[in-house]
């Protein structure tokens, strides 16, 4: 099964490639990476042409509507596959980590929508914090522990069939995209 990786793109010159790469690799291998450009005023687009001529597989686009959940959701229709994976270019993700969720996927025998997974973050002086989920969806949601944009895989049509991102949404999109999915 194809995983798309949409990862929209603003003023990320810092951290560009080291989130590209992450994703290049990856032990699963069938991926597709979909960079969506969203307005920058650094050197992010020439950053991302430079990887797309060294990686020609990365399909590069721009979105003009300002905001991160604009950029994924014009990802999400150029992508081809079944499964999502959002990641922001400041996150990066592990060698296994698409090949170790697309496999509890095909171990599943139930019809998942989302597989929600724990995530680490690194603090400035270099602590790292495990964020672990809890297993039932709406005290998740209530909580906030529901994973994030990088820890959890999305079925495409599902994000399709709810609208997608919401683009007005300022902040807590993640919660209000899962609450979404949840309905």
């Amino acid at each position: 099964m194809l995983v798309s990786v949409v990862i929209p793109c603003y003023n990320v010159e810092k951290c560009l490639e080291k989130c590209v790469e992450s994703v290049l690799k990856q032990t699963c291998d069938e991926i597709e990476i979909i960079c969506v450009d969203n307005n920058s005023t650094d050197e992010t687009f020439l950053i991302l042409e430079n990887l797309q001529r060294k990686h020609p597989q990365l399909i590069l686009c721009s979105e003009k509507k300002q905001g991160a959940p604009a950029a994924r959701n014009h990802g999400v229709k150029l992508a081809k596959g079944e499964w999502i994976q959002f990641l922001d270019a400041d996150d990066w993700l592990l060698p296994e980590k698409i090949a170790n969720q697309m496999k509890l996927i095909a171990k599943s025998d139930s019809k998942l929508d989302v597989l929600i997974a724990p995530y680490e973050k690194f603090t400035i002086d270099g602590r790292s914090v495990v964020y672990k989920p809890i297993r039932e969806e709406w005290q998740s949601l209530i909580s906030g522990k529901s994973g994030c944009t990088c820890s959890n895989l999305y079925k495409r049509s599902k994000i399709l069939e709810i609208g997608g991102w919401d683009e007005t949404k300022q902040s807590s999109q993640e919660s209000w995209l899962f609450f979404k999915l949840l309905m």
